[in-house]
């Protein structure tokens, strides 16, 4: 009995640690988890320039800027390592 049951738990065990490691990259989720920031960032702006709530306003520009600076930050990177990311993005496709 216990040769069956240790198959299934490695071929479980297998399948489970490549769903782990294929869900942070998933387009999908990152696409989910950027608008639910994003809805965040713009609620705050909204309800601080309707309640005239300076805090709240300067979260938003806070918010604003730090998103700002993390993407010049990406397309810096993605300049000077645009070799490596080319391969990396045109290998799964087999292009």
């Amino acid at each position: 009995l216990s040769c069956p049951y240790s198959k299934v738990s490695w071929v479980c065990g297998f399948f489970t640690d490549t769903v782990r490691d294929s869900f942070l990259i998933d387009p999908a989720i990152i696409l989910i988890v950027v608008g639910v920031v994003m809805f965040f960032i713009t609620f705050c702006g909204c309800i601080g320039a309707l309640r005239e709530n300076i805090r709240l306003l300067k979260t938003f520009s806070f918010s604003l800027t730090l998103v700002f600076l993390t993407q010049l930050a990406i397309a810096i990177l993605g300049f000077f390592y645009s070799d490596q990311l080319e391969k990396g993005l045109c290998a799964p496709m087999d292009i």
